[in-house]
């Protein structure tokens, strides 16, 4: 039996060797099969949309998923339901403390379905803060569209954007950040906290699992898979100033512990509650609305608007720069 589970195990390793090293040599390959590869793996992100909405909806039902987690550093059997929403209150206390007593706005890059955006402006319950969301899937914004109708909880901009070329000015949103979201970005860690930093004006954070506080287990995991290895090396390299750096309070899932990664940037700002206007996400400018979509002159692009979801992708924007009303 020894012998067969040391088998199991010496092949579940190559496996992720393999995984590993096949990642690395896609971002060697010609643009062109790059392409490819990530428009198949953006449409199987894609066709699961609205699992996540389900998922939430679902979290207190009877029988409901007992998983090994962690509550403030002990590591225990708990319930799904009740470890997400323990979480989503923490961050919601964490963003409120960071916009303080004057309403404000906030961002979630890569928001998926808003199943934790939503979550926060609920607990938060301050009607004048401005809640903004992307994600790379129109089709996850749909259903983060619906969620916040279900929720009667308005979100002032929703774009299907990717977190590397966010469609906003710079310093126009009080506090961007980002949940579980940067691991899938292999190596790219570095362009996405400095375009989040970009766009915000008084704080950034990450919550992501985390490579140097995880258990050894959670390191080889995130090692073998590529993940999560460059967000501390990239703040650094950037030169931003990390406030905290510190595993989060609640996690339904041991062997894949988020930490908090707090970066400031200007904390004297004045906060902004009105809603952020889009830009474009290459240059950065002002867009004007034609026919169908938004337009940017200096760019002579044009990015189209799908049922009242705008569509910031570089790779779907049209180039006409002679398209007026």
């Amino acid at each position: 039996m020894t012998d067969k589970r040391t088998k199991i195990n010496i092949r579940a390793i190559i496996k992720r060797k393999i995984k590993f090293f096949a990642k690395r040599a896609l971002q060697k390959l010609p643009a062109g099969l790059q392409k490819e590869h990530y428009q198949d793996a953006l449409i199987t992100y894609d066709k699961r949309s609205g699992s996540y909405v389900d998922e939430y909806m679902r979290r207190h039902d009877e029988g409901g998923l007992v998983s090994l987690g962690t509550h403030y550093g002990e590591i225990k059997q708990v319930n799904y339901g009740e470890s997400v929403d323990l979480h989503n209150k923490w961050l919601s206390e964490l963003v409120a403390s960071l916009l303080g007593k004057d309403p404000g706005s906030v961002l979630e890059a890569g928001a998926g379905e808003c199943t934790t955006l939503l979550p926060v402006a609920e607990f938060i319950n301050q009607e004048q803060n401005s809640y903004n969301g992307s994600d790379i899937s129109w089709s996850r914004c749909k259903f983060a569209r619906d969620f916040s109708a279900q929720k009667s909880i308005a979100l002032d901009t929703l774009s299907a954007a990717n977190i590397l070329q966010l469609p906003y000015p710079d310093n126009s949103i009080d506090i961007v950040y980002s949940h579980y979201c940067l691991e899938e970005l292999g190596g790219y860690e570095l362009e996405a906290i400095q375009e989040m930093y970009r766009v915000a004006r008084k704080y950034v954070f990450v919550i992501e699992a985390s490579y140097e506080l995880g258990s050894k287990g959670q390191r080889t995991k995130l090692y073998n898979r590529g993940w999560n290895l460059g967000i501390i090396p990239s703040v650094k390299k950037l030169g931003y100033k990390i406030l905290k750096h510190e595993l989060v309070p609640y996690c339904h899932d041991a062997y894949h512990h988020g930490a908090l990664v707090l970066i400031e940037k200007n904390p004297t700002s004045v906060n902004s509650p009105k809603a952020p206007s889009h830009a474009c996400p290459k240059c950065h400018s002002k867009l004007t609305k034609i026919e169908h979509g938004l337009k940017c002159e200096p760019c002579g692009l044009v990015y189209s608007n799908l049922q009242g979801i705008p569509v910031f992708l570089l790779n779907n924007a049209i180039v006409a720069s002679h398209c007026t009303n």
